[in-house]
């Protein structure tokens, strides 16, 4: 390696036969690269699929290499470096007094959320839910604003904070007016 830096060059179309072991792999980088295999000192997979288009089936990798002269590979500008996917912490420039609203508590709303948390904010997490049967019930009750419909289930009614006109009144649309 040179320097501190690790540089991983991305290797496409890596095509096995569907009956090759993984093993072969390293083989195919190394023919690729035109390098030996003691040049390579790690690899990683990046994509794996497969191509059943035509009878004799393929397995297709997309590798990410790290060898011993990456440079003198990249040199001939037949690959390129590796694209750098970690996370990088933003440096926050909201003032921290004011609460986000986050909306949604689906897996973005979620993730918006831990990393407001992770840079000093306090967000506010709204959601709303509308529903109409027993299998609603616990997600009436977990969400900030639980709205069942006029013709629910006694159960959804229960666990929900408020109650709408029917799904024949527009019910839906009425609970998004009044509480949006």
């Amino acid at each position: 390696m040179n320097g501190s830096v690790i540089i991983m060059i991305r290797v496409n179309e890596l095509k096995l036969s569907i009956n090759d072991r993984k093993s072969i792999l390293k083989n195919k980088i190394a023919k690729k690269l035109n390098i030996t295999i003691d040049d390579i000192l790690e690899y990683k997979i990046f994509k794996e699929s497969i191509d059943a288009r035509k009878s004799d089936i393929k397995m297709i990798y997309t590798v990410d290499v790290t060898i011993k002269d990456e440079k003198r590979v990249l040199k001939k500008g037949k690959f390129k470096e590796s694209p750098d996917y970690d996370y990088k912490k933003v440096k926050p420039t909201l003032n921290k007094e004011i609460r986000p609203i986050i909306v949604g508590s689906g897996p973005a709303g979620m993730f918006n959320a831990l990393i407001l948390c992770q840079n000093g904010y306090k967000p506010i997490n709204r959601t709303m839910a509308i529903g109409d049967n027993n299998n609603d019930a616990s997600m009436l009750k977990e969400a900030n604003i639980g709205i069942a419909m006029e013709n629910a289930t006694k159960l959804a009614k229960e666990n929900a904070d408020f109650i709408t006109t029917s799904n024949s009144n527009n019910g839906v649309l009425n609970a998004l007016k009044k509480y949006i």
